[in-house]
């Protein structure tokens, strides 16, 4: 791990150690974007997501459970989730298990 209280210059800065936050230092690195990852735990263990070590497993056709999962995303991001990638996430979740 590498402490620094000095990142130089960079085009984007990520905010938080999570798996949005590695997913977008992935996708802009690959827009030739020099990015920094600045974290309070270690990247990959923050665990602030609902769906940190998840496999959110349900059957495509139960409303009940889609709508739990759903909800739990909504409350553990603060209420402030854009909830078209929150539906759009709880919809295709259980295609990418199968």
């Amino acid at each position: 791990m590498v402490r620094t209280t000095d990142i130089g210059m960079v085009d984007i800065a990520i905010i938080g150690g999570g798996l949005a936050a590695m997913y977008a230092a992935l996708e802009a690195s690959n827009h030739d974007e020099s990015v920094a990852i600045i974290s309070k735990k270690p990247v990959g263990k923050s665990g602030a997501s609902v769906i940190y070590k998840s496999i959110h497993r349900f059957l495509p056709n139960n409303t009940k459970e889609k709508l739990s999962y759903k909800d739990a995303i909504i409350e553990a991001g603060r209420y402030i989730n854009n909830l078209d990638l929150v539906d759009t996430f709880v919809e295709s979740a259980p295609q990418k298990n199968e």
